[in-house]
């Protein structure tokens, strides 16, 4: 796994998806069940592992059903 050179705040329940922020971007999902969720970064489409796993833990990063993180460093484009 690669160093973590991104910072991870908790953003907000909305917008659903990949919203592009001002140095980095919004992740949200709807998940009922889910108990953990992760997302991961790949440096190229072609790997078959992720470069980065950020694990949003539910006490910060779950609002109801849905998940969410803001997560800056990231640029348009990154996989």
């Amino acid at each position: 796994m690669g160093e973590r050179p991104y910072r991870v705040a908790t953003g907000r329940p909305y917008p659903l998806g990949a919203t592009l922020l001002s140095g980095g971007v919004h992740f949200g999902l709807v998940s009922r069940h889910a108990t953990r969720v992760w997302i991961q970064l790949y440096d190229h489409a072609e790997d078959p592992r992720p470069s980065i796993e950020i694990e949003l833990n539910a006490a910060d990063h779950r609002t109801g059903d849905v998940w969410h993180a803001d997560v800056y460093g990231l640029a348009p484009g990154a996989i």
